[in-house]
């Protein structure tokens, strides 16, 4: 009977340790979304032809990274699916104003 006690204390240690180990020590594949520098709808219409398409580019390679990270790893937290959501917002205000110019939609996937 006197081992139970010291074997349950040991297991409830053990635990503990455990704990401790992944709440210091996070899983590498953790990562947010980087962020990217949102230009105003009126800003976006005073970009040059060539700066508006480098914008385009920028935030259609950074979704699309973005997009296969989070397809097997998951949103980490609320804070950045609302990133997620304004980046998707600001590669819809580039593209329209794309389109507006009459400019070809540069394609990112082959």
């Amino acid at each position: 009977m006197r081992f139970i006690p010291n074997k349950m204390l040991s297991c409830i240690f053990a635990v503990i340790v455990a704990l401790v180990i992944v709440a210091l020590f996070p899983a590498p594949g953790q990562a947010f979304l980087t962020d990217v520098p949102m230009l105003e709808k009126s800003a976006i219409a005073s970009l040059t032809d060539e700066q508006l398409i480098d914008k385009y580019i920028d935030v259609m390679i950074e979704l699309e990274a973005s997009q296969t990270f989070h397809e097997t790893a998951g949103f980490n937290n609320a804070n950045e699916y609302k990133k997620y959501k304004a980046l998707l917002r600001y590669r819809t205000d580039l593209f329209l104003e794309i389109k507006k110019r009459e400019l070809e939609v540069p394609q990112i996937k082959p």
